[in-house]
């Protein structure tokens, strides 16, 4: 069974529906003898590669089966052999495999009295702890930075910035930005060829590890005006200057004389970013120092406090609002956009957005700009971005539009089937096109007609339109209203578990010897089975219709429900 995910793959028929009640933690007896023992002998050799002798320990996120109903096991193993379950590895591994010697490798697994030990539930960050070696060796190669950037990456001397606390993502893109010549410093040019790749991930480990302190350098500016001005700032960095994306260096703390030097260098175009230009490039030296004064005197969060997903609290909307702090900058307060060109993010369904978001991840819709922000972002996290914006209250972008509404509203007439009466999608997997901003609309058209974005739907519908049907048929969908979008938000998994207890027993211990045991199961594991009971790739209407309406945010939550029951 070696190099199979799940082999043996019995436990996660989660969440059906049905009775429950209390059952035993795990059998009490000893293992016991089996049909035919010298096949079953070498079949456990095989399993336990990946379910470990004792059928706890996992390889690959295969399910715990020690202790299991035998049941159960039985007819998960004949279900791999009979195409109810697909899985090519398991049924490989059991094809000749005889009606008794399952039996005996059923009775064999349901009478170990293995422990369920659950590993310990680690909350999610968005920037992951570093290694302790990488932090430890990291401090060595930092001795040289020490009389520029502080023993501890706080500096304290004016101009020279605090590394401590920095993002480990935008911490690691700034140290290569020197070292490969894209930012020019004399200093920092000396090290190009000292330091290898290792020691910049080190150094990164190690600075990033670091508690910011918030800087007692004297500030030349007005904080006050600062924080008034600070407005342009706030979606990438924060609103104090404590940012959330991984790709945006917090700045609150920060070496005031050194942000005066940054921003005049993306203002004066010695630092290259379209996106820092673009806020900057109009601000005076007086408001340069008014922001520089503000953010300096901010406190500095721990890199863990300002995660978004960290968190014991189920939450997911408001973890998707801390998320979406960074987008806000660009698409607008609460997701409505105020800029040319750029989409407003509410009125969306949840599986349209967040398969967006997803894509930009990817690579399947191409730009820089957008994947770098997002590039860090689970599947989870993109889809608690969706549900925030889902609960916003949308409106008609206010941005000019040009073209003919009316003669847009006939063009308008092919879209209705996918897109909606007036451009209000009724298909979470189709985006509302109502009262979203028409230079985005327009761009987005061209873009499918071209094959800039990929989707054969969308460019056989606007292959065959003219340049004005499409600036017209923008500003038609333009005019119109958006509908806040039906969304069933996430339940916690307490609430959930309530359905699945009724068949897979209180906290998941089964006395059915049909449904497994939920209990101290593998979380991944869990998951997996049931996205594989929502997509079909097994097959059960009952476990279909309980996981079709679960969001992947509950399909996590509950699997490290369960997961964590051990009594």
């Amino acid at each position: 069974m070696k190099k199979i995910t799940g082999v043996l793959g019995v436990l996660a028929s989660v969440l059906l529906v049905g009775c429950g009640g209390e059952g035993p933690e795990v059998a009490s007896q000893q293992p016991v003898a089996v049909a035919d023992a010298g096949n079953v002998r070498a079949l456990l050799d095989r399993c336990a590669e990946c379910h470990g002798e004792d059928g706890v320990s996992h390889r690959n996120d295969a399910p715990f089966i020690a202790g299991q109903q035998e049941a159960y096991l039985l007819a998960a193993m004949e279900s791999y052999l009979n195409g109810n379950r697909h899985f090519d590895g398991m049924k490989a591994a059991l094809e000749s495999v005889t009606l008794d010697d399952l039996k005996g490798l059923a009775h064999h697994y349901a009478g170990l009295a293995s422990p369920w030990n659950p590993p310990e539930e680690q909350p999610q960050r968005t920037s992951p702890a570093p290694a302790k070696q990488a932090v430890v060796m990291g401090k060595a190669v930092a001795k040289p930075c020490a009389g520029c950037h502080g023993e501890d990456g706080n500096s304290s001397i004016p101009g020279l910035p605090s590394l401590a606390g920095l993002q480990p993502v935008y911490l690691q893109l700034a140290l290569n930005s020197y070292l490969d010549g894209r930012r020019a410093d004399p200093i920092m040019v000396n090290f190009r060829h000292a330091l290898q790749e290792r020691d910049v991930k080190n150094l990164v480990a190690y600075f990033s590890s670091q508690s910011r302190v918030k800087s007692l350098l004297p500030v030349s500016g007005n904080a006050d005006k600062g924080r008034l001005a600070s407005k342009a700032c706030a979606g990438c960095h924060g609103v104090d200057g404590n940012s959330v994306n991984p790709s945006m260096p917090s700045i609150s703390g920060q070496n005031a004389d050194y942000l005066i030097k940054a921003i005049k260098a993306y203002r004066d175009g010695l630092r290259k970013s379209d996106l820092m230009q673009d806020v900057v490039r109009k601000l005076d030296d007086k408001t340069i120092a008014n922001l520089a004064a503000y953010f300096a005197t901010q406190t500095p969060a721990d890199l863990g406090q300002a995660s978004s997903a960290n968190g014991a609290a189920f939450d997911p909307v408001g973890d998707g609002a801390r998320i979406a702090a960074t987008c806000d900058g660009c698409h607008g307060e609460h997701g409505n956009s105020a800029t040319v060109g750029i989409p407003s993010l509410t009125r969306q369904p949840v599986d349209y957005l967040a398969g967006a978001i997803r894509s930009y991840r990817d690579g399947g819709r191409r730009h820089d700009l957008m994947k770098g922000f997002v590039v860090s972002l689970s599947d989870e996290d993109a889809e608690k971005v969706a549900f925030h914006y889902a609960t916003q209250e949308p409106a008609i972008a206010k941005t000019p539009r040009k073209g003919d509404a009316k003669a847009g509203e006939a063009v308008a007439e092919g879209c209705k089937a996918c897109h909606g009466e007036k451009g209000n999608s009724i298909d979470v997997r189709i985006p509302t096109l109502a009262g979203q901003d028409a230079r985005y609309l327009q761009q987005a058209i061209e873009a499918y007609a071209t094959g800039a974005r990929s989707n054969d739907d969308m460019k056989n519908a606007v292959a065959e339109l003219a340049k004005q049907q499409v600036i017209d048929v923008a500003a038609y969908y333009a005019e119109q209203t958006p509908m806040k979008p039906e969304t069933r938000l996430p339940e916690p998994p307490e609430v959930v578990a309530q359905r699945c207890n009724r068949c897979h027993g209180e906290n998941g211990f089964s006395t059915d010897p049909t449904k497994p045991r939920l209990a101290g199961q593998v979380a991944s594991y869990l998951a997996k089975a049931l996205q594989d009971y929502q997509s079909g790739a097994r097959e059960s209407s009952a476990m279909h219709a309980m996981a079709d309406v679960l969001s992947l945010v509950e399909i996590k939550a509950i699997a490290a429900y369960y997961s964590q029951k051990t009594r």
